[in-house]
């Protein structure tokens, strides 16, 4: 799939990173340590759920520099970049990277993530998962982070209106979301009680609980 570039009001330079994966999240929010596991090696792989806060704009050069190797970092770095400007402030980015850092402060991305609130719910806008398919779980992983992020903050549903096709499956075979019928659309939901069962269904799928870090 092919995404056009998008021009912003300000240039936001791409940087230059090892096979366009390890990136140096200098303003990155560590909210969870949990794990994956390689599925080459069979070992179990550190991880940090983090989210970008947008406040600086290194935030935006970092989801830029993943460039196109990753279907939605562009989009995602343009619904960043309106909150940057205090726009649209409804929406929240997250990233599930390797614990482990490089000598350079570089860590090895597995994982994006954008939601948007919408009154009492949260709704999956963008989520992807490393083109290699080297590791697993890192979907689970995240949408659990997501709900356990959403139960804190007193919010009742856990929405994905706007599915890919190909992924309709795995929201509901991999994950649990329900089909609803809601006017033209489709949209999938897991309540609040769903959720609280996905994030230990995951937790003993990866081994790890999801515990927070104290800021």
């Amino acid at each position: 799939m092919n995404i056009s570039p998008i021009t912003f009001g300000k240039q936001i330079p791409v940087l230059k990173c090892k096979n366009n994966q390890a990136v140096s999240f200098n303003a990155r929010i560590p909210l969870y340590n949990c794990q994956v596991k390689d599925m080459i090696s069979g070992k179990n792989v550190p991880a940090v759920v983090s989210e970008f806060d947008c406040k600086d704009y290194s935030d935006l050069q970092e989801m830029a520099a993943l460039g196109y190797d990753w279907m939605f970092a562009i989009c995602i770095t343009s619904d960043m970049r309106d909150k940057y400007d205090n726009i649209d402030n409804s929406k929240n980015f997250y990233i599930l990277h390797e614990e482990k850092e490089n000598e350079y402060g570089e860590v090895n991305i597995l994982g994006i993530c954008e939601t948007e609130n919408i009154n009492n719910d949260v709704n999956i806008a963008f989520i992807e998962s490393k083109y290699n398919k080297k590791y697993k779980y890192v979907g689970q992983t995240l949408i659990a982070a997501v709900g356990k992020r959403l139960l804190k903050n007193k919010k009742r549903n856990l929405f994905v209106k706007n599915p890919a096709i190909n992924a309709i499956s795995y929201y509901i075979d991999k994950c649990g979301f329900k089909e609803i019928k809601d006017g033209m659309y489709r949209p999938f939901r897991m309540k609040a009680k769903k959720i609280k069962k996905f994030i230990k269904r995951t937790e003993e799928k990866t081994g790890a609980k999801l515990i927070d870090i104290k800021s």
